[in-house]
């Protein structure tokens, strides 16, 4: 679902590094706006969402809003059609109430919109009451999500182990590097997806998926970890995502967390955290493609010096190369001319 997807990209702006976040809000809001107009014509697809993500793109919005002055409009069109639905009314008026004061300034001239923010919300017991059957269909509905879910973080598993549970060096073959990234990229998008719907189901019933989902992986932790900590070393720019795929894992899977202490993989990513602090160039690659690596990005600076040295050098003994076959040339074209003149001047003499 577009919206789902949507909800996933504002739950990971806090991972995105502060140079890099108006790029990202606007990636976001581009993808949200297209998510959320469809909505206007059919409400259901607002409906069975987490209450954390629906508040958290309810305030990306009203702050997207306080930037953008030029998409005010088409922003509070947008909270307008999410706000119509019940539930998404409900959660805005969920403490705290920071985020209802915020809303009702963005609908200071709509009065309708106003009242129906200040209304009071339906308890949890009268919504129970009216919809008994809705968690049970929630969650059954839930199950083959959480099948492509599980696949995929064993997909991603398995693209790492067969790296040997190591991100490949610079030094590597570029092919390997690119099955590295994107074993990564997929285990990455499992771990937020699960995030993402854990937060949907009761305390109960989250922990009885999550813990379905991770069995298997559960005897790969140390190794999974292994492959996240080599990967702050080689791929410094992918710490943020590192670091949130282990805060969630650690989150959600006790076994996980266990593991991750033993294998300090905190003290890798604080490292690799402040080493690119310190050298900014890391972060290079972020403006192209993270997997398009050449040998000459990464050449020490004397060896550049040394190799520019080099051509300098060369060039003025190329320009006399070409001075010495020019003169030739003038040379003997001047020979021939001169022996030209000779031999008409002993012809004119033998005429006479």
């Amino acid at each position: 679902m577009a919206l789902e997807k949507g909800l996933q990209e504002v739950m990971l702006l806090k991972t995105v590094r502060e140079n890099r976040l108006l790029y990202a809000e606007s990636a976001t809001w581009e993808k949200l706006q297209s998510a959320i107009w469809p909505a206007n014509a059919d409400q259901t697809l607002l409906e069975g969402h987490s209450k954390g993500a629906m508040r958290a793109v309810l305030a990306f919005l009203v702050s997207w809003r306080s930037k953008m002055t030029v998409l005010r409009n088409r922003i509070a069109d947008s909270l307008i059609i999410l706000l119509r639905c019940p539930a998404w009314r409900q959660v805005a008026q969920f403490p705290p109430l920071e985020l209802q004061t915020q809303l009702l300034k963005v609908f200071a001239r709509n009065e309708a919109m106003r009242l129906k923010l200040v209304e009071t919300p339906e308890t949890p017991e009268n919504m129970r009451q009216k919809t008994p059957e809705v968690p049970d269909c929630h969650t059954q509905q839930l199950y083959p999500v959480m099948d492509e879910i599980k696949n995929a973080m064993i997909l991603g598993a398995s693209a790492m182990q067969k790296l040997g549970w190591s991100f490949p060096s610079t030094n590597a073959v570029s092919s390997d590097r690119d099955k590295a990234m994107e074993g990564f990229h997929t285990f990455l998008l499992a771990v937020s997806r699960l995030g993402v719907i854990t937060q949907q189901l009761e305390q109960d019933a989250a922990e009885e998926h999550v813990g379905s989902i991770t069995q298997e992986l559960t005897e790969l932790w140390p190794n999974v970890l292994r492959f996240l900590g080599s990967m702050c070393v080689e791929r410094r720019i992918y710490t943020s995502k590192i670091k949130f795929v282990v805060l969630t894992l650690s989150e959600l899977s006790p076994s996980c967390r266990f593991a991750a202490e033993d294998a300090h993989i905190q003290n890798s990513i604080e490292s690799a955290t402040e080493a690119l602090r310190l050298n900014p160039k890391d972060r290079r690659n972020t403006l192209g493609c993270p997997q398009q690596e050449t040998c000459e990005a990464d050449l020490p600076l004397v060896t550049m010096r040394t190799h520019l040295m080099e051509i300098h050098q060369k060039e003025p003994l190329r320009k006399q190369e070409d001075k010495s076959v020019v003169s030739k040339r003038v040379m003997n074209r001047r020979k021939f001319k001169r022996e030209c003149r000779e031999e008409i001047n002993i012809l004119g003499c033998s005429i006479l």
